[in-house]
């Protein structure tokens, strides 16, 4: 079953963006695997995934196989508005080793209801774990209940990731299929999500506070409302102070601040601005002082 915290990890770049900082990532995912992270996604939108070249996927793929090895998965983003580019790239990850895909909803061309199913229906031949990603607000398209319970239908789909907020139509998804994983896609929106029956979070604020963020999901999902609700509001303003700037410059800007990599993004990302920064910097020390009561 999948389940937990899982951080969609940052793409760490050296100095001029031109090459992937790879000491900063081993260190990234070592981070989060000794904070009882329950997988990673790499090459996401987190990880700067429309700047990546093909060879820089694969590169991030092999690293997170080496250092995590069998001890949680990796899951690959392989989503592209082009099927067939989708289809060639799930297969790369899948004869890499990789546990999973997640595939963004295609943005751009629009296409129906119909052409998104489709869209879906040809990686079956990959036959690859495969977790759909539903982000209206990045794509341009807000799907229906029938067309994602279609495509949650397919064998090789087992899992949401959902950053539409209608709790409403979630919570029909996980009553008409009870194996199917969703997981918040957004961090602020996580204890709304795992209270209507979803599953986890992939996460963003995962790759600045991987032992935190897992103790929210963990105390949730055995229950413990109270104190996953205490702890999620003691970060709270340090993820509302990441999220005033469009990821991933805010969490790139937090992790540069902890010297967990360099503060270097690729156009058109630039880096977070003054406010952000400060509203940072102020979240995080007064998460040092609480910590240190």
């Amino acid at each position: 079953m999948w389940q937990g915290m899982i951080p969609a990890l940052i793409t760490p770049f050296l100095e001029g963006g031109e090459k992937i900082d790879e000491r900063s990532f081993e260190a990234l995912l070592l981070s989060v695997l000794e904070g009882g992270a329950a997988g990673v996604v790499v090459g996401g939108t987190t990880g700067e995934s429309p700047t990546l070249r093909e060879e820089e996927l694969e590169l991030l793929t092999k690293m997170a196989l080496r250092v995590l090895g069998k001890k949680i998965p990796v899951i690959v983003g392989t989503g592209t508005n082009a099927t067939q580019k989708t289809v060639l790239l799930t297969k790369k990850a899948r004869d890499l080793g990789a546990a999973a895909a997640l595939v963004i909803v295609p943005y751009y061309n629009k296409p129906t209801s119909l052409g998104v199913i489709k869209h879906f229906e040809a990686l079956q031949e990959v036959k690859m774990p495969t977790i759909l990603y539903h982000h209206p607000g990045r794509t341009g398209i807000t799907l229906d209940l029938e067309t994602i319970s279609t495509i949650t239908q397919f064998d090789h789909v087992v899992g949401l990731k959902d950053c539409s907020k209608n709790f409403p139509l979630l919570r029909t998804l996980v009553e008409q299929n009870r194996s199917l994983s969703i997981f918040s896609g957004d961090d602020e929106t996580v204890l709304e999500t795992l209270a209507i029956g979803g599953r986890g979070v992939i996460s963003v604020i995962g790759n600045l506070i991987p032992r935190e963020w897992s103790d929210v999901v963990k105390l949730a999902l055995q229950g413990d409302a109270k104190e996953a609700k205490e702890l999620f509001l003691k970060l709270l303003p340090l993820i509302q102070a990441v999220n005033l700037d469009v990821n991933p410059q805010g969490i790139k800007c937090a992790l540069a601040l902890q010297g967990m990599c360099q503060n270097v993004l690729r156009l058109p990302m630039v880096e977070a601005n003054n406010t952000t920064r400060l509203a940072i910097e102020e979240s995080l020390l007064t998460l040092l002082n609480i910590a240190s009561l």
